[in-house]
């Protein structure tokens, strides 16, 4: 998506959110570790979808590699074992 400058955008890491990739009021009463994202310029911003992402909030990649490794569910969220 393009952010806009100045504008700052709260990742859910829970992945539970009715606004996911972004937070939503229930983020916080579930114990959800947002981010917070503060864009400094328009550019396109890849937040991660998949809640994998070892470079929160942005993508990094790592539903590829849970996709290949078989390790990614039908909702495009990783299997918790």
């Amino acid at each position: 998506m393009v952010v806009e400058p100045g504008t700052t955008y709260v990742w859910c890491s829970c992945g539970k959110s009715a606004d996911f990739p972004f937070a939503d009021n229930g983020c916080k009463a579930r114990g959800c570790k947002c981010t917070e994202y503060t864009a400094t310029e328009a550019k396109e911003v890849f937040f991660c979808g998949c809640g994998a992402t070892k470079d929160a909030p942005h993508c990094d990649g790592m539903h590829k590699e849970l996709r290949v490794n078989g390790l990614m569910g039908p909702d495009n969220r990783p299997l918790k074992r």
